[in-house]
């Protein structure tokens, strides 16, 4: 009896733990600076912070924001920046990156900026769907399940 509690155990550590590779932005707020009106977030050692510009690490410019799109930004294994574009003409829909099926994404290796991939997902995915990011080979591992309909 011992050892099928001890597997449930391990089953339910494995899936909490699967589910916690991508983390929304907002796990990471630290505080809101009201000299620059800027909003800040610690992850790991890299400070991270935005305004109506643009979006910066560790101060320095990350991502300059334009009027012909919105983002949303997650983290993925507290090392890399994962940013969602989308056309501003979805700004209405509330939904986040979770839920919202992703199209352009960019991944944004933290330690290093100028290390970045760009996948178009074409709505195929949302962010609960990642499985696996290879920070070496830039390789995006995704899952997908698919149910049919029974006539």
């Amino acid at each position: 009896m011992k050892v099928p509690a001890f597997f449930t155990v391990l089953l339910f550590i494995t899936i909490g733990g699967y589910g916690q590779k991508v983390k929304y932005i907002s796990q990471y707020y630290t505080q809101y600076d009201t000299a620059s009106s800027m909003n800040c977030f610690r992850i790991g050692k890299h400070a991270l912070s935005f305004d109506e510009q643009a979006v910066y690490l560790d101060k320095k410019v990350l991502i300059a924001k334009d009027t012909g799109s919105f983002f949303f930004l997650e983290v993925y294994s507290d090392k890399v920046l994962v940013v969602s574009y989308y056309p501003m003409s979805e700004a209405y829909v509330a939904t986040g990156p979770g839920f919202r099926p992703l199209q352009q994404v960019e991944f944004i290796l933290l330690d290093d900026p100028k290390q970045r991939w760009h996948f178009d997902l074409k709505g195929a995915f949302n962010s609960s769907c990642i499985v696996n990011f290879n920070t070496l080979t830039g390789e995006l591992e995704l899952k997908r399940k698919i149910k049919g309909k029974k006539e």
